[in-house]
């Protein structure tokens, strides 16, 4: 179906919807699907698809443990977030972003990077990325005995906004 499918946004999406179902499971397909989107909306100049391409593409990178590689595709897709004004995209990655340096230990850049998605996401009102956001900081600050407080703060912040999106 894909390979006579029309080269335009439509299949774009599509191949990133395959991309984001596959990339959990099956990475090197998800990667593949991804790439191919990352293409066509190259070509097309949909740079909204190519944002999103290469935030799954970063998260094949980052599931692999190839952090500069994540980084790089991340960092790319942020900077085309912002081109479109996309605030839910660009909280997306500085979330994603807080979340590698989070895993690599570098609390300060985890911070910086999901409070920015913080203050993003409450101007956008996604309360998924509000919430995700909360328990990203939340959970670097309770990694220190001395900000454990603030830590729990976060997360009692997160906790309504989670329970009220599992309800839905």
């Amino acid at each position: 179906v894909l390979a006579t499918t029309k080269e335009d946004t439509v299949k774009v999406n599509t191949l990133i919807a395959l991309s984001s179902a596959l990339i959990g499971s099956s990475p090197e397909e998800g990667l593949s699907y991804a790439t191919k989107a990352r293409n066509l909306a190259e070509s097309i100049e949909f740079v909204k698809g190519q944002a999103y391409a290469l935030k799954f593409i970063g998260i094949y990178y980052y599931n692999s443990s190839k952090n500069v590689e994540c980084l790089d595709n991340w960092l790319t897709a942020l900077n085309l977030f912002k081109s479109i004004n996309h605030k839910v995209g660009m909280a997306n990655m500085l979330n994603n972003m807080g979340a590698l340096y989070d895993r690599t230990g570098d609390d300060a850049k985890a911070l910086e990077y999901t409070l920015q998605s913080l203050t993003l996401s409450e101007e956008a009102g996604d309360k998924i990325r509000i919430a995700t956001a909360l328990q990203n900081i939340g959970n670097t600050y309770l990694r220190k005995k001395a900000t454990i407080r603030k830590g729990l703060e976060f997360l009692f912040r997160a906790l309504p906004l989670s329970q009220e999106l599992k309800n839905k």
